[in-house]
């Protein structure tokens, strides 16, 4: 074992490896720039210019028809009739793509993206498009102003983070495809684009102004002109032409990309192509193809060994035959997926053929980043492990990906004998406090100090000989000190966390935190994706049984619902709720659930007969993860039974088994003492875990209070064989609503026998009633006196219970955008509670999504941060 001094010094040189991650990224970014490394990455598709399936919620929250409004342009039109346009679009471009994740991209090595803008987006310099002075008349130009700030923002992330931008002009003026991707005009499917001089000038306008904006950006590393045009060759090649003439003037050498026509699907081997632009004035000219597995056509096969097939000759060869027909212009694979129409599962292996095929070209950016499912969504492929080998973190001073040897929580870090790693994977235990992980992009992990009883250090990929510590020792011991104080923060973090949850458990602080709604019993308003990316219906299809039942139906249950529970709440998610300081998770399951451990509800040997039972085998590992993760970041669980044997509600959230509304679980006694069985299974299972806070009996119940307080007295006394002295919360009914000082409940479970026991109150502000104000100065008036006032009236009436907000958030239906001062308003009253959860952490926006919440810069003073 090497001595203290030496361990100080082996501090010293792994910190000061740490600390050069920054300039890892800048020097990633001059690589690519100068051309050393390929552009491996991806595109922000529908941040700027919208598709319904990509970002549906602007839409469906808004009672726009995504079939008659399809498409920026028409989805603002019918926002303007609304009068919500401003605010919708504002959040939108808040939340759907943000600093947060630029950071994660360059955590997992990507160095491009391809960043799609509307030719409009660029006068809101000038006042935004509809007052601007446009040299040429072009219709439609009502568009909300607003949106370059945050492309303003992208270009600054990108230098930040080392991921250089292609920026796209994704929609022209009059629409050059017809399609929402470019944003048309009207229904119709008609693009107008190339039949008007004026639109195809107005686009050369923008584009030039787009060149002239980001010419010094650091992050700039070329302009694409014009994206899956149609129509006349002519009007696209005139206008390729005057475009790059106009883009050369302010950007002299960096790339600029050509897409040829999508329909008809020309490859850039045709002879209009390969003789275009051949002059020596023409430089760094790139083409860009489009390459899908989904849309018919050879490449769209019925089984994933044909289709890796097809991309491991076919692929290959038309990228071949490119290069023969195109030596003087490189080539970018724009758009590709994992999207396919075969029925297995094997979507890693399909994205992974893409890959290895695709790296024939001069770079190649995945559709897309956010949104939707169904193999088009890359954070997804990473969560599901593809191969990144193609990605640039290896860069020297960068964080190595790569697994190495895991350890258990108890093994003596100190005599280890592999290398030092730093993981870009959450920390296990540990991750740094904002400032830090701003500057960092991500939140880094010192998993393991290796090899300190070796004669050599070893430390990421450097290896520092015994002949070099001793060498420079004297010359770094005051460096050496500072270092390890930082790096001593770094290591009680963990520390930190598990007091905080020490803390937590022994009541010494509150409660404060999230749900994680929609991830076990889904909802199509917050995950949309499952029932978008599969054409089910959220109408005919609400809630988690009966979109397994449209599932089943195509085959593909077993495939959506493994790749929902897998990426839509990730350790990645616990890791940033504890850097936010929220302590306490509200983690609403399915009574089924627990029947993965029996083989599935569907086969499992239950005591009472109930229906439906037929529900997908495999979230219950996922449940298991939760409660690995809040132990592991610090974060309590209220484990909550969201959805009961024939639904308690009626409504998607409670797992319904038709579309009709009505509700079930109150009417049939075996539905009750079903739900008994399942949430003392529940208890038994995870009773021993550090996570566990306590546990819901029944989510927004509905019906007869007869059943429901036999319920709660049955249920009460199941868990207490597991759990004895953990809270056990109870919800009065959602409908009609009580507030729990009602007789029935001010006199149930009052008696010594009864211990630990809370409510739980959801107290939303746009379902109607005098809550639900027009502004928000209304509405933070309403909560600073009437919820002030309600709680003090329940702590009256229930001297002896604890109170749980267990669900509110910033949704309303005010006109102004003061959603951060309405929720720093609510945060404040209920700190007055004995604890809170918003609703929700992942999915939806306009005041729904606290992550949405934390960006925009709400008020934590209460979040309990490391």
């Amino acid at each position: 074992m090497v001595n203290n001094y030496q361990a100080l010094i082996v501090f010293c040189l792994c910190a000061s490896a740490a600390f050069a991650q920054t300039n890892c990224q800048k020097a990633r970014l001059t690589n690519l720039l100068a051309g050393k490394t390929k552009p491996i990455g991806v595109n922000l598709g529908s941040w700027f210019v919208l598709e319904s399936w990509m970002s549906p919620l602007p839409w469906s929250q808004n009672g726009c028809s995504a079939s008659q409004n399809p498409g920026s342009y028409m989805l603002e039109q019918c926002l303007k009739s609304k009068g919500t346009r401003q605010s919708v679009m504002n959040n939108h471009w808040n939340t759907f793509t943000t600093e947060a994740d630029f950071s994660k991209m360059s955590a997992n090595g990507i160095n491009f993206v391809r960043l799609p803008v509307g030719w409009w987006n660029i006068y809101d310099a000038q006042g935004g498009v509809a007052t601007a002075k446009l040299n040429n008349s072009v219709s439609p130009i009502d568009y909300q102003s607003g949106a370059l700030t945050y492309i303003d923002k992208a270009f600054a992330w990108g230098a930040k983070y080392g991921i250089g931008i292609l920026l796209c002009m994704h929609a022209a003026p009059g629409s050059q495809g017809g399609t929402d991707n470019s944003s048309p005009p009207d229904a119709s499917g008609k693009y107008y684009w190339d039949a008007y001089q004026n639109n195809q000038d107005a686009t050369v306008d923008s584009i030039s102004l787009y060149a002239q904006r980001y010419a010094n950006s650091p992050a700039l590393w070329g302009i694409a002109l014009l994206n899956e045009p149609r129509g006349s060759l002519n009007s696209l090649t005139r206008y390729y032409l005057n475009a790059y003439a106009a883009i050369r003037k302010y950007i002299p050498s960096k790339a600029i990309v050509l897409n040829p026509r999508i329909v008809p699907f020309e490859s850039a081997s045709e002879s209009v192509w390969t003789s275009f632009m051949q002059g020596s004035q023409y430089t760094n000219v790139w083409f860009d193809l489009h390459l899908y597995s989904c849309f018919g056509g050879p490449a769209d096969k019925n089984n994933s060994a044909d289709a890796i097939n097809y991309v491991n000759k076919d692929r290959v060869s038309q990228i071949q035959a490119y290069r023969k027909a195109q030596p003087n212009k490189k080539l970018l694979i724009g758009e590709w997926a994992g999207a396919n129409n075969f029925g297995d599962n094997n979507l890693v292996g399909f994205v992974n053929a893409q890959m290895n095929a695709f790296a024939n070209a001069d770079g190649w950016s995945f559709w897309s980043w956010q949104g939707s499912g169904g193999g088009w969504n890359l954070q997804s492929m990473l969560n599901a492990g593809i191969n990144r080998n193609q990605f640039s973190q290896r860069l020297s001073g960068c964080f190595s990906i790569a697994p190495h040897k895991k350890h258990t929580e108890n093994e003596n870090w100190a005599t280890t004998r592999d290398d030092l790693a730093f993981h870009t994977n959450p920390p296990r235990n540990c991750s740094f406090s904002d400032d830090f992980g701003s500057v960092m992009s991500i939140q880094f992990l010192l998993e393991d100090l290796y090899a300190l009883d070796l004669p050599d250090v070893n430390c990421g990929r450097k290896r520092f000989p015994q002949r070099f510590i001793h060498s420079f020792a004297m010359a770094v011991t005051v460096q050496a000190l500072v270092l390890l104080v930082s790096l001593s923060l770094v290591f009680a973090q963990t520390t930190c966390q598990t007091t905080r949850l020490n803390k937590l458990m022994n009541g010494q602080i509150k409660p404060y935190g999230v749900n994680l709604g929609s991830w076990f019993v889904l909802e199509s308003w917050m995950s949309p994706n499952p029932w978008s990316s599969s054409g089910c219906d959220t109408a005919t299809y609400p809630g988690s049984y009966l979109l397994e039942q449209c599932l089943k139906g195509k085959g593909t249950r077993q495939s959506v619902m493994n790749n929902h529970w897998n990426t839509f709440i990730t350790e990645a998610d616990f890791a940033k709720m504890s850097a936010n300081g929220i302590n306490f998770v509200r983690l609403p399951v399915g009574w089924w659930h627990i029947y993965d451990a029996q083989g599935g509800v569907a086969t499992a040997k239950l005591n009472n007969s109930v229906s439906p039972v037929d529900y997908q085998f495999g979230g219950l590992a996922y449940i298991d993860k939760a409660f690995a993760w809040g132990a592991k970041y610090g974060i309590g669980i209220l484990l909550c039974m969201h959805a009961a044997p024939g639904s308690q509600g009626g409504t998607d959230n409670s797992s319904p088994p038709n579309n009709s509304g009505a509700y079930y679980w109150d009417a049939y006694q075996n539905n009750q003492d079903a739900t008994v069985d399942s949430i003392a299974l529940y208890a038994k299972r995870y009773a021993n875990s550090t996570a566990l806070w306590g546990i819901s009996l029944l989510n927004e119940p509905r019906g007869s209070l007869t059943s429901l307080t036999r319920y709660y007295l049955n249920a009460y006394a199941a868990v207490r064989k597991f759990v004895p002295t953990k809270p056990i919360v109870l919800n009065p009914r959602i409908v009609p609503f009580e507030s729990a000082m009602e007789p029935i409940w001010t006199s149930f479970m009052q008696g010594s026998q009864y211990t630990n026991v809370w409510f739980d109150l959801h107290l939303y502000s746009c379902f109607g009633g005098p809550a639900d104000k027009n502004n928000s100065v209304d509405a933070i008036n309403y909560i600073k006196t009437e919820r002030v006032s309600q709680i003090q009236a329940y702590r009256a009436a229930q001297p002896t219970k604890k109170l749980l907000i267990g669900e509110w958030s910033g949704a309303n239906n005010f006109g102004d955008n003061n959603v951060i001062g309405f929720i720093d308003a609510q945060t404040a009253v209920y700190a007055a509670a004995d604890a809170f959860t918003f609703w929700s952490w992942q999915g939806s926006g306009g005041g729904w999504n606290l992550q949405a919440g934390l960006y925009a810069g709400m008020n934590t003073t209460l979040f309990s941060k490391c």
